[in-house]
């Protein structure tokens, strides 16, 4: 990249601070907090994987989506960096795209099959000299299942069920989402399904369990003619 300095030194100075050293940069996942969708544990997490940036204070993007465990960087021969970690290692840049340590743009993927448990660790103001960097991963998505019960004395067989204007995309702002504008809809995969007049409830959703960005929606009007 090319930038304007005031002076050489500046440029060497920068450019030093890039250069990586011969100590490499390590992990370690802890406790993993809010939501079931991973029902794993740590040590699981870490199997499954994960992807990694940091930037130095500057800010420069020092780390670009460096997959762990496997992968490799090292830490600069000065300076601290910011880290960003996110789960699962398969995130593409039209789902995540990170602008700083602690923010980034998510984008639900539109088939409820293919949407992920999203979580994210950050890690502030670390160095080479601090050892491991201690991740904890926290889960950002809300976890969305639908169930469904018949009065006594009715039966109802449901044949299809839809959730319509749900937003889809969220930003991140260090320690939660915040849900966009965008929106879509989604249908739930289920067979048709007659539920009994005793009360019982019935869980319409199975496997197909909707993870979506944390938001707040109106109700539906259900008056006639809505």
């Amino acid at each position: 990249s090319l930038t304007s300095c005031s002076s050489s030194d500046d440029m060497e100075s920068k450019a030093s601070a890039l250069t990586p050293s011969d100590k490499e940069i390590k992990f370690t996942v802890g406790d993993i907090t809010r939501g079931t969708a991973f029902t794993g544990n740590a040590t699981d997490l870490e199997t499954a994987g994960y992807q990694v940036f940091a930037w130095t204070t500057t800010p420069e993007l020092y780390i670009n989506r460096v997959v762990y465990p496997g992968g490799t960087a090292y830490w600069p021969t000065s300076g601290s960096l910011n880290f960003l970690a996110l789960y699962p290692k398969t995130l593409t840049a039209s789902e995540v795209a990170p602008t700083a340590w602690n923010a980034f743009s998510y984008t639900a993927p539109t088939a409820i099959a293919n949407q992920v448990d999203l979580m994210a660790a950050t890690a502030e103001n670390k160095t080479s000299a601090g050892g491991d960097v201690a991740l904890a991963f926290s889960h950002l998505l809300s976890q969305i299942s639908i169930k469904a019960k018949a009065a006594t004395n009715l039966t109802v067989t449901i044949k299809s069920v839809e959730l319509h204007n749900v937003k889809t995309t969220g930003t991140f702002n260090g320690t939660a989402l915040t849900e966009g504008t965008a929106i879509d809809n989604y249908a739930i995969d289920f067979t048709e399904k007659t539920l009994d007049a005793d009360g019982a409830v019935a869980d319409l959703t199975g496997s197909n369990v909707l993870l979506l960005v944390p938001q707040t929606t109106a109700a539906w009007p259900t008056g006639a003619g809505s």
